[in-house]
């Protein structure tokens, strides 16, 4: 978590791996399904409230894993 007070900036950067957008299939195994994943950084959720109550929304990437 980074704290920035009003107008402050920073540049972060971190990594997402492929085994950490893993998930349990049926069989118990742990699997990389191929597709786009929705990033968001910011104050609160990417949802209509949260972005009324905040002002704004958070930031959104796109991470495709094939």
């Amino acid at each position: 978590r980074i704290k920035l007070e009003s107008g402050e900036s920073c540049k972060i950067s971190f990594e997402i791996l492929p085994e950490q957008l893993a998930v349990v299939n049926d069989d118990g195994e742990s699997i990389i399904e191929p597709g786009d994943f929705e990033i968001y950084v910011g104050g609160s959720q990417p949802d209509t409230r949260s972005i009324k109550l905040l002002g704004k929304a958070p930031l959104k990437g796109i991470l495709k894993v094939e």
